[in-house]
């Protein structure tokens, strides 16, 4: 299987709400502009990659911007896209005499709770100029939940909340992506499970889920291999993230949604890793056979916090480093 990934039609909307309390959104949404558009990191070209923040993110804006990339992506065979929103989630009930349904709205610059529908963004409008998008892959990652931050003490995590949100709405970012639908080649990522909180580590300028995201990018889990594939993004995402926060007695769990027809020639940037061997030759090679495909499609395949995953053909069957016989399948 030869894998390919065609740069020139590689897009990216990254959206950082900022404001009170949520400046590191704002650090995340840049980090990763830093990233993509980087020759040599992951190599998207400056003009396909769309960053608003502060007060440019507001509910207009990035619809206008969803709109774009449908716009730009509509005659394009091989078109990848990959939208970031680094903020805060959540449901409000739906205001319906005695109905316990919710409404979920994304949190925007200038957000006020007493003008949700003008000044917030309504989750079935996101999902349905997400839908719109003709993207032969998408990649749509949240953010969201974000604690102030977290400070280190001798009983382990100490996590901050943000209060004056967290008193007005039920905050989720797992609400979205069980909206948005997918289909072929569609990857959903929330940053952590309900009642969760998205971490940053005292110190760090990002998020724990962006920080980890932004190693993924940069081919930390894509060994040799020419590009970074979106199995190694979600295997280290989901791997590292609850992982890292664990020994500090705090539960940060990543969910993924519906994934179809996802296999090992899903690339989604260069892999700027390719040419950096440390030590020797032959510990590269070890560290390659280490994070095999196989053993993230096996990882993926059992990963907890998915909405009913399964792997369809024979996993374990590789014919190279970077093809694989197989198809991940998340319904």
């Amino acid at each position: 299987m030869m894998q390919t990934l065609n740069l020139d039609n590689s897009y990216a909307l990254l959206i950082g709400v900022g404001g009170e309390e949520m400046e590191v959104t704002v650090q995340d949404a840049n980090a990763l502009y830093n990233v993509l558009t980087d020759a040599s990191l992951a190599g998207y070209p400056t003009k396909n990659v769309f960053l608003i923040t502060e007060s440019k993110a507001t509910k207009e804006n990035i619809i206008k911007h969803l709109e774009l990339l449908s716009k730009k992506t509509s005659k394009i065979k091989d078109a990848t896209v990959f939208i970031y929103y680094s903020g805060h989630g959540g449901k409000f009930e739906s205001g319906k005499a005695k109905s316990k349904d919710f409404d979920y709205y994304l949190l925007t610059h200038g957000f006020k709770f007493d003008n949700k529908e003008e000044t917030m963004l309504n989750g079935k409008i996101f999902s349905e100029k997400i839908e719109n998008i003709n993207a032969e892959k998408m990649i749509v990652l949240l953010d969201c939940c974000h604690a102030a931050g977290i400070k280190f003490n001798d009983r382990g995590l100490k996590v901050k909340g943000i209060s004056k949100i967290e008193s007005r709405i039920k905050l989720t970012g797992v609400e979205l992506i069980k909206q948005l639908k997918g289909g072929m080649g569609k990857v959903f990522i929330s940053s952590c499970a309900e009642n969760e909180e998205s971490v940053i580590f005292d110190g760090d300028s990002n998020s724990l889920f962006t920080l980890v995201t932004l190693e993924a990018l940069k081919g930390k889990a894509s060994g040799q291999s020419e590009f970074v594939k979106v199995i190694d993004l979600m295997y280290h995402v989901l791997r590292e993230v609850p992982e890292r926060v664990l020994k500090f007695k705090h539960q940060q769990n990543p969910v993924i949604n519906e994934v179809k027809d996802l296999n090992g020639a899903y690339n989604i940037c260069l892999n700027s890793s390719k040419a950096i061997i440390k030590k020797s030759i032959a510990e590269a090679i070890i560290k390659d056979a280490e994070i095999s495909d196989d053993k993230k499609l096996g990882f993926l395949n059992n990963y907890k916090y998915s909405l009913n995953i399964n792997i369809e053909g024979e996993v374990g069957q590789i014919t190279n480093i970077g093809t694989v016989n197989g198809n991940l399948n998340i319904n």
